[in-house]
């Protein structure tokens, strides 16, 4: 499901954008990371990041609203989640990488929908831990 809603968020942005670069801030930055310390750039990738993430947005973010309505805590944490991602670069002013809301919403969509249907944080995080493993052997074998 994470691929799916990946792919069409992609197909999204390479049409607003025209097919030109689709590389995200974020992505170029993991990418130059990988690049400069690929064994801490993994552990950070594949085991910290996703652990974080999680406890953060479905842990805190999901279970303080999941109260008040599940679909609430569904679009806020998956909101959220995609901020994070792109936030550094709107701040320096790159106004074009709001479109990957789509994307890394999509996939923080993903994950809280998981979280609610499994009641246990392990499964988003695995999720997300098997996401940035998929993405790193991708960058270092294409």
């Amino acid at each position: 499901m994470i691929y799916g809603i990946s792919i069409v968020a992609n197909m999204i942005i390479n049409f607003v954008l025209g097919g030109g670069s689709n590389d995200s801030a974020n992505q170029l930055l993991f990418e130059d990371y990988l690049n400069n310390g690929a064994l801490l750039m993994a552990f950070q990738s594949v085991i910290l990041a996703p652990i974080l993430e999680e406890l953060l947005f479905r842990g805190l973010v999901f279970r303080s609203l999941r109260d008040k309505s599940k679909w609430l805590a569904i679009f806020a944490s998956s909101f959220l989640f995609g901020f994070l991602h792109i936030y550094s670069a709107l701040f320096a002013g790159d106004l074009s990488q709001l479109i990957y809301l789509f994307s890394y919403g999509g996939m923080g969509f993903a994950f809280s929908y998981a979280y609610e249907k499994r009641k246990t944080i392990c499964v988003p995080i695995l999720m997300h831990m098997i996401n940035n493993l998929v993405a790193i052997i991708l960058l270092v074998f294409m």
